[in-house]
């Protein structure tokens, strides 16, 4: 992998952590995480509440000691954060099978 590339792929994904911050910095407060109470009870007493979504609160869980429960900027940032890390593999794997025009095209999109 060229070295340019990815530079401009770290910029990419800063830029979109950026794009999707701002309704946030804008706003002032995002969207509200569903799963938090959910979390809550998991890390305080290690029991999951039986229904679809069992992962989200143990991943949440994980990350709680890092980003405080009351803080939803730090949450969508944290959210932010991990889904522009996963478009760097996404990114590596795509230029790996197709070419640089095929990855950066299936990243933006």
């Amino acid at each position: 992998m060229k070295r340019n590339q990815f530079i401009w792929l770290i910029v990419f994904a800063a830029a979109l952590i950026s794009l999707w911050m701002l309704p946030v910095i804008m706003a002032g407060y995002p969207w509200r995480l569903i799963f938090l109470d959910h979390a809550k009870q998991f890390a305080s007493g290690g029991g999951l509440v039986i229904d679809s979504h069992r992962l989200m609160p143990v991943l949440i869980s994980v990350l709680s000691p890092l980003v405080g429960w009351n803080n939803s900027i730090g949450w969508s940032f944290t959210g932010s954060i991990i889904l522009a890390l996963a478009l760097i593999p996404w990114w590596i794997l795509c230029r790996k099978l197709f070419d640089a025009k095929v990855a950066w095209g299936s990243t933006t999109l």
